[in-house]
């Protein structure tokens, strides 16, 4: 949960967890030819989902207000991930399909009604899907691209606190075959 996590804002203090402006990096040990290499270097294309907790630098009321009338573009001016990646500190060379759902959390299960708990979370978009859109380098004379086609939330999805997102993307080897990968 949220208690688990630093806040992607740094004038938040951190409960644990921990946030980094560092590129991903994988460690191969024991392979002296290699060592230590940055993820997208290594990586023909990258999928990254998941729950970033990145929110809203708006007071709830606003936030709410501007949610529940779908001014997606204002909301979005205000979004921490899409500032972060802007600077280039979080998530560089990883893109972004178009936002154009409202925000998908935190909401009261099995309700339509943004968080009316004691804490009263702001709505945001904390759960995104991040990808590579191309490799960086060719191998083996092709250099794959991944072209997404859609990006949603399932705002029929009621049963937890966070609306579900998915999206679609074509797959393009680098030569003249594409290859559909179903939502993730």
């Amino acid at each position: 949960g949220a208690s688990s996590r630093q806040s992607a804002r740094s004038d938040l203090p951190s409960s644990g967890g921990a946030w980094t402006t560092q590129p991903l990096a994988i460690d191969f040990a024991g392979d002296e030819n290699i060592g230590r290499a940055q993820l997208l270097d290594v990586a023909d294309l990258v999928l990254f989902s998941g729950d970033l907790n990145y929110r809203l630098d708006l007071p709830r009321e606003e936030a709410e207000r501007g949610a529940l009338a779908h001014r997606i573009e204002d909301l979005l001016t205000f979004d921490q991930l899409l500032r972060q990646r802007a600077k280039r500190v979080a998530f560089a060379g990883l893109s972004e399909g178009q936002i154009t759902f409202d925000p998908t959390f935190k909401f009261d299960k099995r309700s339509d009604s943004y968080d009316s708990s004691k804490k009263m979370r702001v709505p945001s978009w904390t759960d995104r899907i991040l990808y590579t859109p191309r490799a960086q380098t060719k191998r083996h004379g092709r250099r794959p691209m991944l072209i997404q086609t859609s990006y949603d939330a399932v705002q029929s999805a009621k049963h937890s606190d966070h609306r579900p997102v998915v999206a679609t993307f074509k797959l393009k080897p680098g030569n003249d075959v594409e290859t559909h990968l179903p939502g993730t």
